[in-house]
């Protein structure tokens, strides 16, 4: 259980027209959005100008910081509109420092260090708009073709720090990724698939921009006839299909399409993974993959970490890396099913603490996202990934790998004189 959301607002006492909205408690996935309707209500209400009191906040996570960079561009882009913060804890601070928060807003030591209220500079999207090609020379349906996309500013120079993940999009049938990312130099070129015939109007859209290729599909030869026999592709069970369809395996659950033609293209992967006991010495949690149980779970872990006289600033960063974590393994490894086991191990050796999270469901490594660009973030009013960029740059060291039987993610920390 979270420790409760309370706000207060009242008009500043030295500018006027700010508000000032003090938050007591902790602002993490339960709470944040309380906190995110509170924030959208003053700004219908005409206050654009707001300070956040954050001396009583005790915890934020990915997602409360998410409110932030979401929230910020939306404030200003009215006349003077702004969010700013003061009385920030320091280990508050390490959290907005992390993500690079602290060069887009503005933190003060009280209200009566903020003497003047200017506009604030105008976050520039360089992006314009997407110039997409096809670099095979044939795509037939249900295939695997390479599509180059470009990031371009409005002159059609390439945005090279372009760091957002755009979605794809088809009028009919589907278009596997539907969503892409890691574009390098302003650059992607990969492999995806079109379950579709004829020519079809490919997109690529992130917010308000876009971009669009027209794909001629052709079709693979004659279709194949239905029931027939498919195997697969996770656990290589035998499956028989009686019609072009969507399947799930019974025995992994990997979900999986069949189209005309007989092709097999798996919409999400299935698990072969067993439970499997393991023995040793030291502290283990074993929980069910239930959120519900993350708040208790995050001040077991911030207690055991102040008896091993770990300062305020390490505690507060590993209590957050473990619950972001925790949170996108059970939402996208074990689709928030209450009943799969999670496994907590922690250890403290000479001055450092090593955890070790093991889970039996999906693959899901939430440490892939190790860049973010917050400016462009904070142009687009997006929260997205957030969490696993501050778990990357919390944490000393941070591995996952997904094995025959388990999924498992270590994360080291170190603390006491290494952190001066």
């Amino acid at each position: 259980m979270s420790q409760p959301i309370e706000m207060t607002k009242h008009e500043s006492k030295h500018l006027s027209g700010v508000t000032l909205l003090a938050v007591k408690g902790s602002i993490d996935s339960e709470t944040a959005p309380v906190f995110e309707r509170e924030l959208e209500a003053l700004l219908e209400q005409g206050h654009h100008r707001l300070v956040v009191d954050l001396a009583e906040v005790e915890y934020i996570s990915s997602a409360g910081v998410g409110i932030f960079v979401g929230m910020l561009q939306e404030f200003r882009a009215e006349e003077s509109g702004d969010i700013k913060a003061c009385r920030v804890s320091k280990k508050i601070m390490k959290i907005f420092e992390s993500i690079g928060l602290d060069d887009m807003l503005e933190f003060y030591d009280n209200e009566e260090a903020l003497t003047e209220w200017s506009a604030a500079e105008e976050v520039e999207e360089d992006i314009d708009h997407f110039d997409m090609s096809v670099i095979s020379s044939e795509v037939f349906s249900g295939e695997d073709f390479i599509i180059k996309i470009e990031a371009k500013e409005k002159n059609n120079d390439v945005v090279k720090d372009y760091a957002g993940r755009p979605a794809l999009d088809v009028p009919e049938g589907m278009v596997l990724p539907n969503e892409i990312g890691d574009f390098q130099n302003g650059v992607w070129q990969g492999k995806i698939k079109i379950t579709a015939s004829g020519q079809v109007a490919l997109k690529v859209v992130d917010g308000k921009h876009q971009g669009q290729v027209a794909v001629e599909i052709k079709t693979p030869g004659k279709t194949v006839q239905f029931p027939m026999r498919v195997n697969c592709s996770t656990c290589a069970t035998e499956i028989i299909v009686k019609i072009p369809e969507v399947y799930r395996c019974e025995k992994c659950d990997e979900t999986f399409t069949v189209d005309d033609w007989g092709h097999i293209i798996t919409l999400k992967p299935g698990s072969t993974a067993k439970r499997r006991k393991s023995r040793y010495k030291g502290i283990e949690v074993k929980i069910n993959a239930d959120v519900n149980y993350l708040g208790v779970l995050r001040q077991m872990i911030s207690s055991i970490c102040q008896k091993e006289e770990m300062d305020d600033v390490t505690t507060n960063a590993v209590a957050l890396a473990v619950e972001e974590v925790l949170l996108n393994i059970i939402e996208h490894g074990n689709d928030f099913d209450p009943w799969q086991i999670l496994r907590l191990k922690i250890e403290f050796q000479k001055k450092q603490i090593k955890i070790q999270i093991r889970d039996y469901g999906d693959p899901f490594d939430v440490t892939k996202r190790k860049n973010i660009s917050v400016k462009a973030n904070i142009a687009k009013g997006s929260k997205r990934g957030v969490g696993g960029f501050l778990v990357n740059q919390l944490m000393d060291q941070v591995k996952y790998e997904s094995l025959k039987n388990y999924n498992q993610l270590i994360m080291i920390k170190k603390y006491g004189e290494s952190d001066e």
